[in-house]
């Protein structure tokens, strides 16, 4: 029983200094891989290229936007709402056969 808890006390005193050492600064930029290549463009776009081996003969890409609802003022969203009530009122009490 003495070496279950001595053990127990160990185990977590490991998974604590684990997680202390493994915080990092999120403040700093995260750090990019030497063979990626980056630019922006006129328009504002940044885009970062890397030479992969697979698949073969093939290229991807990703489009990732900073848009969406997290990101308007309350002023957009409550505007968003509004309308949103309005087109959806005038589409649900339009003419219909009765």
């Amino acid at each position: 029983m003495k070496t279950y808890r001595s053990f127990s006390i160990l185990f977590v005193a490991l998974l604590i200094s684990i997680n202390i050492l493994g915080q990092t600064d999120l403040n700093k930029p995260a750090a990019i891989d030497s063979l990626i290549r980056t630019g922006k463009l006129k328009n504002g776009l940044t885009y970062f290229i890397r030479n992969n081996k697979e698949p073969e003969k093939r290229a991807s890409f990703y489009i990732i936007q900073n848009v969406g609802a997290i990101l308007e003022t309350i002023i957009r969203t409550d505007l968003h709402i509004f309308l949103n009530t309005w087109r959806s009122m005038a589409h649900n009490t339009s003419l219909t056969k009765a």
